[in-house]
């Protein structure tokens, strides 16, 4: 399911990415909404490190499951890389050599371009109709963005893996309560490819000849530390409406009266891991 990123990164149990600069208001006037909305700025790629927040270590963390899979010298490819931001980590990290990163979005390629350098080829491509022959890869990594079973299964080598962690229906609920939006699963409902259930995209996968070896969910709390990075947010997640400050307004107070806790402005992240093998 495609949904708001993570792109931030993972925290660690009870920690804070930094400490807050002051206290939460209650509510926001106009003025100062439109002020923030201006200053935090624009995503680039999926970047969302400018961000001070909090979260729960869940059970799983994407990258330290795919290093635990990744084996010496396999060739890899990365569906939906984005900015290829959290590839860039995993390529530091663990010295991989042969990888391959693709996204649809042309500008977000050139962002990932920038960012690998001579570290991953990038290829502006679909995880649809992915420019690689039959059975020539062993790792498909498959963060925040669509896996479609019979592409994997066609690319993978016998033994090959696939790691895919999607953001679940019911992240940010608190979000979605407030602005009125529904969930993070209704606002994708009328895409042209709709998302499926975890459950039905296993079950494809299986249909495509793999054998699912991990199927996992968690929803665990989540805090904004801080306003700005709440608006940066909002800004530059996908949702159902562009964020405005002023049409947005009595959204983000009812947010700020209803979600405040003491780690910040309160709401959840849902995750789902498929772990599948050909």
């Amino acid at each position: 399911m495609n949904g708001p990123p993570g792109g931030h990164g993972d925290v660690s149990a009870l920690e804070e990415t930094a400490n807050l600069s002051g206290p939460i208001p209650s509510s926001v006037d106009p003025a100062e909404l439109r002020r923030i909305t201006a200053l935090v700025g624009e995503r680039s790629g999926w970047d969302f490190s400018s961000m001070r927040v909090w979260q729960e270590k869940g059970p799983w963390q994407y990258e330290q499951v795919v290093a635990e899979l990744a084996r010496p010298g396999d060739r890899i490819v990365d569906v939906g890389t984005g900015g290829g931001e959290v590839l860039a980590r995993l390529i530091a990290a663990q010295g991989w050599r042969d990888i391959i990163a693709v996204d649809h979005n042309p500008s977000m390629a050139e962002v990932a371009k920038r960012r690998l350098a001579s570290a991953a080829e990038v290829a502006v491509a679909d995880g649809m109709a992915l420019p690689l022959g039959d059975r020539t890869v062993d790792l498909v990594l498959c963060r925040h963005a669509l896996a479609w079973p019979s592409e994997v299964a066609r690319v993978l080598r016998p033994g090959g893996r696939l790691v895919c962690q999607q953001v679940g229906p019911r992240n940010a609920q608190s979000l979605f309560d407030a602005f009125g939006w529904g969930s993070n699963w209704d606002q994708f409902q009328s895409d042209p490819i709709p998302p499926r259930t975890f459950a039905d995209l296993a079950s494809a996968f299986v249909a495509a000849g793999m054998t699912i070896e991990r199927q996992d969910d968690y929803e665990g709390p989540y805090a904004f530390a801080d306003l700005d990075s709440l608006v940066f947010f909002l800004k530059a997640a996908p949702f159902p409406e562009d964020f405005d400050p002023d049409r947005h307004l009595e959204g983000v107070n009812r947010l700020l009266a209803q979600s405040h806790g003491d780690r910040g402005i309160m709401t959840t992240e849902h995750r789902e891991l498929l772990v599948a093998v050909k």
